[in-house]
């Protein structure tokens, strides 16, 4: 069976297309560089699975593995962990509201959506600008009971 894991965040899926789905989260997020944290031990790599076989091999004095706060990952040795934090860390922030996500795709979602309002739709009952029309028809469904039921383009039955 096929199995595939993240260089960045050690995720694994079942098959290519799931995996290439993930990574796009990792896009323009900047790559981590995590080093060994033994004394007079100099390697380092962006790679945590990398990392980890490093230390699992040359370095015996493992301790028992941690898990990670935010999700299923865990790991026995300290800079992996450090390493794969960042990943969870909202780099990006809106300069209009201070919202933080975390990546720059996730922050220009945010701006269009919350912002700019690219992509609304606007109840013609009382005006309310919605994402999508899926949140419309809930919108009047629960509002504009009275209001006569209306069709997908908006005409009146």
């Amino acid at each position: 069976m096929f199995r595939s894991r993240c260089a960045l965040c050690i995720k694994s899926t079942s098959d290519r297309a799931s995996m290439k789905h993930h990574m796009i989260r990792h896009l323009d997020a900047p790559l981590i560089e995590a080093k060994c944290d033994q004394v007079d031990c100099e390697f380092a790599s962006d790679d945590l699975l990398k990392l980890e076989e490093h230390l699992e091999k040359t370095h015996s004095d493992v301790t028992e593995a941690k898990e990670c706060v935010h999700c299923t990952f865990s790991s026995r040795h300290p800079p992996v962990m450090s390493a794969h934090a960042l990943i969870h860390e909202k780099r990006f922030q809106c300069h209009l509201c201070g919202f933080k996500c975390l990546s720059n795709a996730g922050l220009e979602r945010h701006v269009s959506g919350k912002h700019l309002k690219v992509g609304r739709l606007v109840c013609d009952v009382c005006g309310l600008e919605v994402r999508n029309g899926h949140l419309l028809q809930r919108h009047k469904a629960a509002k504009h009971k009275d209001v006569k039921a209306y069709r997908a383009g908006g005409q009146n039955k």
